[in-house]
């Protein structure tokens, strides 16, 4: 994702497409015993996406993996979260020479600020823990499982360029 094209409506809303699926497919998986930091962080990081695919008039794939599943370790979903924003700023930069009035409009999910000292917080607290053991090995599975939701909405969003998939709540048949 992080090759996606930022600067036209369909690539920037395939983008942002796959972005809340991952969000909403963390949102669906959450542990309530073991609440991360991040979970308002989570549902404001949604809304901002949906906002940005109606002003692109973008598709919505709606969804997430099916839950309930097994459980995110909170851990887990601080260091993937907290460690998105900062390759969200990165992309912010690139999405920020976009000429197409549309997509520099679609800013909120680029716009929205995320705690910088959360992640010097995560880190130091995880470096605290043991790098072996039942915990360590559930952040470390949970993890790869947050990035494979992340992947599969960059898979099912794929149909965003052409307009193809259906919006959410909507019918496919």
């Amino acid at each position: 994702m992080s090759q996606a094209d930022l600067l036209s409506p369909a690539g920037l809303g395939r983008f942002l497409a796959a972005q809340q699926f991952g969000f909403r497919s963390i949102r669906t998986h959450l542990d309530e015993g073991d609440r991360p930091l991040t979970g308002q962080l989570v549902d404001e990081l949604i809304e901002r996406l949906s906002s940005d695919l109606r002003r692109l008039d973008a598709s919505d794939p709606g969804g997430a993996t099916d839950g309930p599943g097994r459980r995110l370790s909170g851990l887990a979903v601080d260091y993937i979260v907290l460690g998105s924003g900062l390759g969200t700023a990165v992309l912010k930069k690139r999405w920020g020479r976009a000429a197409d009035a549309d997509v520099r409009a679609a800013g909120a999910y680029f716009s929205h600020p995320r705690p910088k000292e959360g992640w010097a917080t995560l880190t130091a607290d995880l470096q605290a823990r043991s790098a072996e053991g039942r915990e360590a090995d559930r952040v470390t599975a949970d993890a790869g499982r947050i990035f494979e939701f992340f992947e599969q909405g960059w898979i099912r969003s794929a149909d965003i360029r052409s307009g193809a998939m259906p919006m959410s709540g909507e019918n496919s048949t």
